[in-house]
């Protein structure tokens, strides 16, 4: 008699292959069939764990968000100095994408899709804010210690948080690149650029 699984595992094996399902075909492409086929268990669970496929989807938002961010809010956590949470924000963020491209796929597909589907909306929206909350506090940690920014707080943030989906789309679309890699680099030293320390 197979040992029965764990419902924590069951659950995360049936996200991760809404993940993959959305990456490849798009939120729309997704069918409450398709992912219970795709993770090898029975239709009536995804039933149990998230009613249909708009809690299925805002689910897997909701893990998207974790599995996209809880790194890189590590990696930042307690730096102020602007050069450090620019290389190493922006390094950790990219090096996410490089090696799972799918995850950031299924993200910007569920993103986009969000814009004109109300069900996706709230789960969208709350990653976002855990986003833009990661990119803020680091901010505030630096104003904190002394430094200031050249543009307001608000267009900072917008400004760091549309660089790295800019770029994330990029490589995407066409692949790491040299000039992609260049195009980043110049961002992140115009970014820690606008943060300064003040005149005496």
């Amino acid at each position: 008699m197979p040992a029965p699984r764990a419902p924590g595992r069951t659950r995360t094996q049936i996200l991760d292959a809404a993940i993959a399902l959305v990456a490849e075909r798009g939120h729309a492409g997704v069918t409450m069939q398709g992912v219970a086929d795709a993770a090898g268990v029975d239709k009536a669970l995804l039933h149990y764990y998230f009613t249909n496929k708009a809690g299925l989807l805002a689910a897997t938002v909701d893990q998207l968000g974790q599995r996209l961010l809880t790194g890189v809010e590590a990696a930042v956590a307690g730096l102020d100095d602007p050069s450090l949470v620019v290389e190493i924000g922006y390094g950790a963020l990219w090096d996410h994408a490089v090696d799972e491209p799918a995850l950031h796929a299924a993200w910007l597909s569920l993103y986009a899709a969000s814009i004109t589907t109300p069900e996706l909306a709230e789960a969208v929206a709350a990653v976002r804010a855990r986003y833009r909350a990661m990119v803020a506090t680091r901010l505030d940690a630096m104003l904190a210690a002394g430094w200031q920014t050249v543009l307001s707080h608000g267009a900072t943030v917008t400004m760091v948080v549309a660089t790295i989906d800019g770029f994330t789309l990029a490589l995407l679309d066409g692949g790491r690149t040299a000039e992609l890699d260049e195009a980043i680099a110049a961002m992140q030293r115009m970014i820690a650029a606008l943060i300064v320390r003040p005149a005496p």
